[in-house]
């Protein structure tokens, strides 16, 4: 069962820092250049979310499933995301957990993998 329930949302540019979105299922939902610093996102279902220039640093994203999401130039330094996988990803100059910074990275089409 999900929490929350958000589709078609615009909250471009929001400050949700430690918000609990835990098990909430998030379709179509625009982040771009919000602050989720440490969001609670564990068992999160994202589907064709827009993440691109959003702070994630130290979120929890454990289990979280998403699809045709936009990561570009997101920060997901110590981000916790274990058992997370992303399928028709896109990842440009985004800051991986691990502090790694992914380049360039397109999975469109291809098969689910781990986060970074």
């Amino acid at each position: 069962m999900r929490d929350i329930e958000l589709g078609r949302a615009i909250l471009s540019h929001a400050n949700l820092r430690g918000a609990n979105l835990e098990r909430a299922n998030l379709n179509k939902v625009n982040f771009w250049g919000a602050n989720l610093s440490g969001a609670n996102l564990f068992l999160t279902e994202m589907n064709h979310a827009d993440l691109r220039d959003t702070n994630l640093r130290g979120v929890d994203l454990r289990g979280a499933q998403m699809v045709a999401v936009n990561l570009s130039g997101a920060n997901l330094e110590g981000a916790n995301s274990e058992d997370a996988w992303l399928l028709d990803g896109i990842l440009w100059n985004t800051i991986c957990p691990n502090g790694e910074v992914v380049v360039k990275y397109c999975s469109i089409g291809g098969e689910r993998r781990s986060l970074c």
